[in-house]
């Protein structure tokens, strides 16, 4: 059982992390778990043999998010009253000398009702450029019905529960006098989920820039979810590894997949988002390992592995907001307001609809030992069909959809060793991840983006948030058997934005992280460890993303921040110290 509360801080405008790099955008960003697991594993074997194994679990959590974020939303005093409006975004007012607080409080229009204020706005739109679409959220609110435009509360419970059990039967017997292993099994699991989520209109504090407190109490009523998820998977799967020669082995395997997901939407509102969905496929696989000298082994393999879309994927996708605007004409409403985004949830269970992504991996390598020196150089290349990428619509919004196919190629390298009393390594790996089709992605925040919101991806274009480079070097001198002192150097190269998937904007830059340790062995059972990371404080970005303009806060302190990236700042130097506990040792 594990209860936590998390308190975290999200992506921080670039401009702002420039100024203080300790500074929140918006607050807070709470999420609490709470898990009940219990799992029991069992074996037996009926001789040398045969042996049956396998494992049985159930698990149980619930997860509750509050988060504080800026506000889409516009509260406009027109002729006719006070009016919630969605789609006025100071983007669009500037090239006509307006912003919202002339537009909304003083009413230059002269607008009597939101409709009146779009046809307005609309008729000084030059020829040729996207007109204002105005959404009146005021008849579709709940709650005490105070109205606040500064922020808003997405807040959200998740319920999960989720069992299943694993099978499997090893055979080692020799097959046509040489040696072989065949192992059977059968899975099965299955997870329920259930999310409500809301949104709150909410106060913004203009100081510390957290919604804490200042929620209205009043809710907009398109923005909740409701939904029950259920997603079964039954699997069986066979592996045989048979001894060509002694040195020579021939791994063959396959696994069958058949994977079962339904979404029902509870709340009557939001049927589009109903669905039973079904995905089977068989994954085989072939690999060689040849024992080349005593100090060298090489191998190679072909694979091929598939996942289902998730729950959160499935009612989250562009095919869902098409039946969306169907049922909205059908039922004489107006397809505009159909929200074309969808905020999502922390996590749900997962570990025309989606299709399922399908791998195929080759990979060729060689490793071993020579002495005290281990090493181990690989390549692999790797093409996803139908891969499922994020579009970005916003800073916390988006959609999935297929990609016809993407390609990660690269190679993985290992090398460490023993000199006296100094133990070294080093790891490196180059990883090309690619587009490899040419397609428009929704990003409406990017500079260069159309008039539709979208970017031109085209084939070679790397995919945002995989560095090409990644190096670990580190080495722990032991001075006696008590004490010992180590130090790390990490390395990664840039990386795109999400956001930018056609590759347009300058990269992340990347960063070098050195971390130093050390160990203390007071006796057996009592153990002293202490650790500086990043122990030259550098500044540095892991994530990026492209966000909604922070000027359109309407906080006064962002008022000239203008640039749409967002980043996320790395961790300063911090250190740690501890002690381990090492139970004692039992003696027959």
């Amino acid at each position: 059982h594990g209860r936590s509360r998390l308190i975290g801080n999200g992506p921080l405008p670039v401009q702002l992390l420039a100024r203080d790099r300790t500074a929140v955008f918006t607050a807070p960003d709470i999420t609490e778990n709470n898990m009940s697991m219990v799992s029991g594993d069992f074996k037996h074997s009926f001789s040398g043999n045969i042996k049956i194994s396998g494992n049985v679990f159930y698990r149980k959590s619930r997860t509750h998010s509050f988060n504080g974020d800026t506000s889409n939303y516009t509260l406009c005093t027109l002729a006719n009253g006070r009016y919630l409006l969605a789609g006025i975004a100071g983007e669009q007012l500037a090239p006509l000398g307006l912003d919202k607080n002339s537009v909304c409080h003083d009413n230059v229009l002269n607008a009597a009702d939101p409709a009146a204020l779009e046809a307005g706005l609309n008729a000084l739109q030059p020829p040729g450029t996207t007109g204002f679409n105005i959404v009146d959220l005021s008849n579709g609110l709940s709650g005490s019905g105070v109205l606040a435009d500064a922020a808003v509360n997405n807040i959200s419970d998740l319920s999960q529960e989720s069992y299943g059990s694993d099978i499997q039967v090893t055979f080692s017997n020799d097959l046509l006098q040489h040696g072989n292993q065949l192992i059977s099994g059968l899975s099965w699991d299955r997870g329920q989920a259930g999310f409500r989520s809301k949104l709150e209109l909410s106060g913004l504090d203009p100081i510390t820039r957290s919604t804490l407190g200042l929620g209205t109490g009043t809710y907009v009523n398109s923005q909740a979810t409701d939904i029950n998820t259920a997603t079964g998977t039954a699997s069986f799967y066979i592996t045989d590894t048979f001894d060509v020669t002694s040195a020579l082995t021939l791994t063959l395997s396959g696994r069958l997949n058949k994977t079962r997901v339904t979404l029902a939407d509870q709340s009557g509102s939001r049927p589009e988002l109903n669905g039973h969905h079904r995905y089977i496929r068989f994954n085989p696989a072939i690999g060689l390992t040849y024992q080349a000298a005593r100090y060298l082994n090489v191998y190679a393999g072909y694979s091929e592995s598939s996942r289902a879309p998730t729950p959160i994927e499935l009612s989250c996708n562009k095919s869902v907001y098409d039946k969306a605007f169907a049922n909205a004409v059908a039922a004489g409403r107006d397809p505009n307001q159909v929200e074309f985004e969808c905020r999502l949830p922390n996590a749900f269970l997962s570990d025309p609809p989606l299709q399922q992504v399908v791998a195929r991996n080759y990979e060729l390598g060689i490793r071993g030992k020579y002495a005290t020196l281990k090493y181990h150089l690989g390549g692999f290349f790797t093409t996803n069909y139908n891969d499922i990428i994020f579009q970005t619509t916003g800073r916390s919004t988006g959609l999935f959809a297929n990609v016809k196919k993407t390609r990660r190629a690269g190679l993985e390298s290992s090398l460490s060793g023993t000199w006296n009393k100094l133990d070294w390594y080093l790891n490196y790996s180059f990883i090309e991840a690619t587009f490899e089709d040419n397609f428009n992605v929704l990003s409406p925040n990017h500079p260069f983006a159309d008039a539709l919101g979208q970017i031109r991806v085209t084939k070679g274009d790397r995919i945002p948030g995989i560095p090409q480079h990644q190096l670990k070097l580190g080495a722990d001198y032991y001075f006696n058997e008590s004490l010992s002192l180590g130090a790390e150097l990490i390395y990664n190269s840039d990386q795109y934005l999400r956001g930018d998937e056609s590759n347009q904007l300058p990269t992340i830059p990347g960063y070098s992280l050195v971390n130093l340790r050390g160990r203390y062995r007071i006796n057996r059972r009592f153990e002293l460890f202490a650790s500086i990371n990043n122990i030259f404080d550098n500044h540095f970005a892991n994530f990026g993303l492209l966000g909604e303009d922070p000027s359109e806060t309407g906080i006064p302190s962002f008022a000239r921040f203008n640039d749409p990236r967002f980043l996320g700042p790395g961790a300063p130097r911090s250190a740690f110290v501890g002690i381990t506990i090492n139970p004692r040792k039992c003696h027959n």
